[in-house]
């Protein structure tokens, strides 16, 4: 596994951690952007299947086009894979691990950095 596939798996965990436990969420790192929203984007499809929000999943969708733009040929295709992929492995069990409030961060997180 390379170092940057490594990382950019570390970054998606701590991602995972954070929108379970922190007040805010940090900004995402250059360069780690497609990692982060696909994270965001199996978080906020739980989001949405416990707490019905779809503008969760609008809003990380969006985010995964927006890095998609900027690193793939075909950013179209590749967001949708990774939504069907995302939706996979999304269960009513692991809605479980996220409450209202981290589900809310998530939201804010995801607005912020569409706005950038």
């Amino acid at each position: 596994m390379s170092t940057r596939r490594l990382l950019m798996f570390c970054f998606g965990g701590s991602l995972a951690a954070s929108v379970a436990s922190a007040e805010e969420l940090p900004p995402i790192p250059k360069g780690q952007g497609l990692g982060v929203a696909s994270v965001s984007m199996v978080i906020a499809l739980t989001c949405d299947i416990h707490y019905k929000r779809p503008q969760v999943v609008s809003d990380a969708k969006a985010l995964f086009l927006k890095f998609a733009r900027k690193e793939l040929k075909d950013p179209e295709s590749a967001t949708e894979r990774a939504f069907s992929t995302a939706r996979r492995g999304v269960t009513r069990q692991s809605t479980k691990q996220y409450t209202k409030a981290s589900c809310d961060q998530l939201g804010r997180m995801l607005r912020r950095e569409l706005a950038r």
